[in-house]
């Protein structure tokens, strides 16, 4: 789980058109596919080491096992973010716990819903 998100996040991916983030979906997953703020069962950020700078790193799993897998230079990141921060239960404080120490993973669980 987190090592093959790990492999995933990195730069160079080319994101959907702005606004469009909810279709994102994993590589090899037939493509793209809306899902909804209730079929996110759990929200993981990390940081990767990349030498002179960190990338925040996001892992959005849904409920039928979809994974979407994404970092902060991607153009509809701050829509992602502030969606997720509107689910009840996520960490409004897991930027802070991921951002330090700097060049550490500091993998964070900010939400995860039970089942």
């Amino acid at each position: 789980d987190r090592n093959r998100a790990r492999r995933r996040c990195g730069r160079g991916q080319e994101g959907p058109d702005p606004g469009a983030w909810r279709r994102r979906c994993e590589e090899g997953s037939g493509g793209l596919s809306p899902f909804s703020r209730e079929d996110v069962r759990k929200v993981i950020f990390w940081k990767r080491d990349l030498l002179t700078t960190d990338l925040i790193c996001c892992q959005v799993t849904l409920a039928d096992g979809r994974e979407l897998v994404c970092h902060e230079e991607e153009v509809w990141w701050p829509d992602l973010m502030a969606e997720l921060a509107t689910l009840k239960g996520f960490d409004p404080d897991w930027f802070a716990k991921v951002s330090q120490p700097p060049f550490a993973e500091c993998l964070t669980v900010a939400f995860q819903r039970s089942t």
